[in-house]
Parts: C-alpha cells; sequence; structure tokens
C-alpha cells in the first residue's frame, strides 16, 4: 500500500446524479448511498467523485455535511477550508464563486458526521465543484462509494499539480460528502414584499438578449428596480422614480452581458424583491 502525500488542499468535484425539478430543499449528493461508508478493495474504487452540473438551473448553498473515517491512525480533527469553485474541465481553486467559503473541522472517527450550516445568497449553476483544503501537511486517507466513478476526484501535489484520482493509487479511509441546496435565497436580511401587495414577473428566464419585467404597484410611491450580476455588482438601473398605482413595464437588454446569474431587484417603500435570472 502506498502513501499518498497531499499538500494542503485536496479538490472534490461531485456529480449531481439526480435531483427534483421541484422547489424547496434537496441534497445534492456524491455516489448513491451516502449513508453506508463501506471499504473498497483496490485502485479502481479509491477516489470516486464527480462534479455537479447544474446547467440551466439555479441554487442556493444552505449547508454542507462532511463525513470521514481513518482507521490507520491517521490523525482526522482536521481544520478545513471549503471553496465553491467555477469548474472548467479541471479544478480551479482561485476562482471562487461570490463568497461562498468556510471552515469546519474533520469530525474524529466514530463520531456524527459536521453539518455546518451556510448564509450566502450567492446564486450557483452550471459547471461547479467544492474544493477542500486541510490544514496540516500530512496526507489525508479517504475511501469513496463504490457505485461511481474514479476519474474526476482530484489531488493538489506539491510538485506536479493537480492530479486525477487514477493516477493515485489505494488510499484507506472512508470519506462522505453532501450539499444542502434551496430553489430560494438563504439567510437574506431583505424584507420580502406580501404577494397580495406587489407582485414583480420576469420573463424569459433564462434569456438570451432583452429581459421583460413587469411590476404591479397597488401603492403609489417611490421605486428603485436595479439588476446586479452575482456577486453583487450593479450592472444596469432602471428605475428610480415615483410611480403611481398599476401596471408598469420595464425592458433589460443584456445582450452584452456574459453567461451566468443575474439579480433583478426591485425596491419600494414596502420592502424588497429579488429575482434571479440566468443569461445563456
Amino acid at each position: 500500500m502506498r502513501k499518498v502525500f497531499l499538500s494542503s488542499i485536496v479538490l472534490i468535484a461531485l456529480s449531481l446524479l439526480s435531483y427534483s425539478q421541484e422547489r424547496g430543499d434537496e441534497w445534492l449528493e456524491w455516489g448513491v448511498n451516502y449513508g453506508d461508508l463501506g471499504f473498497a478493495t483496490g485502485h479502481s474504487h479509491a477516489m470516486i467523485a464527480t462534479d455537479f452540473d447544474l446547467e440551466g438551473e439555479v441554487r442556493y448553498l444552505k449547508a454542507i455535511e462532511y463525513n470521514s473515517q481513518t482507521p490507520f491512525g491517521v490523525s482526522d480533527t482536521v481544520p478545513v477550508t471549503w471553496r465553491i469553485v467555477e469548474f472548467d474541465g479541471e479544478p480551479l481553486w482561485d476562482n471562487q464563486i461570490g463568497t461562498l467559503t468556510g471552515n469546519f473541522v474533520v469530525p474524529g472517527t466514530g463520531v456524527p458526521p459536521v453539518y455546518t450550516e451556510v448564509v450566502d445568497n450567492t446564486p450557483i449553476t452550471g459547471h461547479f465543484a467544492i474544493a477542500l483544503s486541510f490544514a496540516d501537511s500530512m496526507y489525508h486517507v479517504f475511501l469513496m462509494d463504490e457505485s461511481a466513478v474514479s476519474n474526476h476526484t482530484w489531488f493538489w501535489k506539491q510538485n506536479i499539480g493537480w492530479v486525477l484520482a487514477e493516477s493515485v493509487i489505494f488510499v484507506p479511509g472512508a470519506y462522505h460528502l453532501r450539499l444542502l441546496v434551496s430553489d430560494d435565497p438563504v439567510g437574506t436580511e431583505e424584507n420580502f414584499l406580501s404577494a397580495d401587495r406587489e407582485s414583480l414577473r420576469v420573463f424569459p428566464n433564462p434569456f438570451l438578449d432583452k429581459i421583460n419585467i413587469s411590476y404591479i404597484n397597488k401603492t403609489a410611491g417611490h421605486i428603485k428596480l436595479d439588476v446586479f450580476n452575482a456577486i453583487g455588482i450593479p450592472i444596469e438601473k432602471l428605475c428610480d422614480a415615483w410611480l403611481p398605482e398599476g401596471k408598469h413595464d420595464f425592458l433589460f437588454d443584456g445582450a452584452d452581458l456574459s453567461g451566468g446569474i443575474y439579480l433583478i431587484r426591485l425596491a419600494t417603500d414596502n420592502g424588497v424583491i429579488s429575482k434571479k435570472v440566468l443569461r445563456k
């Protein structure tokens, strides 16, 4: 058995095998049977994971659940930094998506998994991965469920760079990771308006160039309508004026925008409504 010495970074790129199209919370799980630790008996079962692909969908991260077992005496109470990063054929540790990063400590052998809540409204879509950076310089042992494919797990080796799992021989241990995501923003500080007071429609979504925005104002007052990118940088101000009661229509031309997630934000005297849109 050969020990694999890692620098501090291990990138686990996970695959969304299936997910519900219904609104609400759902777990994005690596592997098939999340609750089964099990142990592999050879190289092909040692490093197993693939990346998530939410093309055409938008999600918000709510929590991370992590579990690992290291039966051969290697310390497994190690501080870990996680990041949600872009994935473009290989791990991109430096291409963090918005402010999606945090810390947790790897649980000790035989204790329940670590459940880390995430309060961040950065939207996630398309191809992405979760990257884990371990504080120690020791090798960390893993074993994946035998039901998945091994060629999308990545390790960082200081003298080589990113290395596919298929180039690493058997590494003992057990490991699980899953993400709780939602269709709705989480941890918001905004006061969302009641549907019976105001309404905001944005279509089409996803869009190619132009977006039609309609707003029914049941109470006359000052409104602000703005477009932001995924990290909160203003793109365009569509309205900043007093409007009477009634329906108001706006047109946003996003033909020059790059593909990705954008937010339509409406602020009135009563509160705020935010709508996420996807530029194809």
